[in-house]
């Protein structure tokens, strides 16, 4: 990966964090299913 490519799928992996946390459920699903 380019340096900008690794930055982008940070900034992709954040915002999913982010949209996990403001639905309460799911963040229970996602590691429930882990």
């Amino acid at each position: 990966m380019t340096i900008i490519e690794e930055g982008f799928h940070v900034v992709q992996m954040v915002k999913l964090h982010n949209n996990l946390n403001q639905v309460k459920y799911l963040p229970f699903l996602f590691n429930f299913y882990q």
